[in-house]
């Protein structure tokens, strides 16, 4: 994904993020072709403990293989 698009989803999270309110965690994950993965952008990621950077969850990898 080019930087700008990367950029756009970004606004959207935000966007969504301060219309919804904290109570919902809005999670951008980058998906490498070559294995691995990694969150390139959370909103509100205090609710989750999940942080930037951190890897996906058990339940996103096993749903990404179904």
């Amino acid at each position: 994904m080019d930087n700008e698009l990367f950029r756009h989803y970004q606004n959207i999270m935000n966007y969504f993020g301060e219309i919804l309110g904290s109570n919902y965690e809005f999670v951008l994950h980058v998906l490498n072709p070559n294995g691995g993965s990694r969150i390139g952008h959370i909103v509100n990621g205090d609710l989750s403990g999940r942080s930037l950077n951190g890897p996906l969850t058990d339940w996103t990898v096993k749903s990404s293989n179904a």
